[in-house]
């Protein structure tokens, strides 16, 4: 980011008033006790291994709100992504992004301080927001980058005092090895032909990469199971159909490659494999950051 000179001594007093204060970013932190610091009422949660998936951040990013070019640079320096995404019906996503990497906060500060597109909004926490657009973005210490439609506020609030976050301890599990993973705390049933309903309470779903491919796992949590064999014929159906309006191609083979097993609790889907152009067209419209998003 280029700095924009200044030459009144209040604009220098200014400038290092905005460096003052800033502390190394805890990065021991487990992931859960990040996804706590993000909106309560998000609909699903979002932990990218960035560092391993810079192609598939790029196509995501590249048509988004956050195509900015200093956010660009900034988003090649980072390591994880954490994120809130809020959806609603007839409305673009709405997102709070918390990101952990190579960042100077008192540099970044002072960037932001100094340029003329980045206006500094005033609270107990400082942040700045793009002029014209809705991006907000914040550094409060050494190594964490916040970033957020329009929902900073609070976000700077919990990173003090952080909110409740539960996940089921599988859930946890592969999220830490996962290089993606979205989490779902609560889903409708969803209903199938002849007003079948079927008994879903949350959803998870990883994603490891090798290569160009992401092998994908799907775990659905059941409020209760009935008629196992029946329930494998209905996921394999909704599989198919999902598959066929994403326009993925081969898709008999890909659900003859699936395996769809049942238990007491779950549903557990594997044996997906999708390339990263097909993961960014997913991405994108569900995110509304990616090809065929905004």
């Amino acid at each position: 980011m280029r700095l924009l000179r200044r030459s009144a001594p209040a604009a220098v007093l200014f400038l290092l008033a905005s460096c003052a204060g800033l502390r190394p970013v805890p990065l021991e932190r487990a992931p859960g006790q990040w996804l706590g610091r993000l909106p309560p009422e998000s609909t699903f949660y979002l932990s990218v291994r960035a560092s391993n998936c810079r192609e598939l951040l790029s196509r995501a990013v590249s048509a988004s709100p956050l195509r900015d070019p200093e956010v660009q640079q900034l988003l090649a320096r980072t390591q994880q992504v954490y994120g809130g995404f809020l959806l609603a019906p007839g409305l673009p996503p709405s997102y709070s992004l918390i990101l952990l990497g190579d960042y100077n906060a008192s540099r970044l500060r002072c960037s932001l301080s100094w340029s003329r597109e980045w206006h500094r909004q005033r609270g107990a926490q400082p942040f700045w927001e793009k002029a014209g657009k809705p991006l907000q973005l914040a550094a409060p210490w050494d190594g964490l980058l916040l970033i957020s439609d329009r929902g900073m506020a609070p976000v700077l609030a919990r990173l003090e005092v952080p909110g409740s976050f539960s996940m089921p301890q599988e859930a946890y599990r592969e999220m830490e090895q996962a290089d993606l993973f979205a989490y779902f705390p609560t889903l409708p049933g969803l209903e199938t032909q002849g007003s079948t309903r079927l008994p879903l309470r949350s959803l998870w779903v990883s994603a490891g990469r090798s290569g160009d491919r992401y092998a994908l796992r799907g775990v659905f949590l059941l409020t209760e199971v009935r008629e196992p064999r029946l329930l494998q014929a209905l996921f394999k159906l909704l599989l198919a159909s999902w598959l066929r309006r994403g326009e993925l191609g081969a898709v008999a083979d890909r659900l003859r490659a699936l395996e769809i097993a049942v238990d007491e609790r779950f549903v557990v889907i594997q044996g997906l494999e999708l390339s990263t152009r097909e993961m960014a067209s997913i991405l994108g419209p569900l995110l509304g950051l990616g090809e065929g998003g905004a």
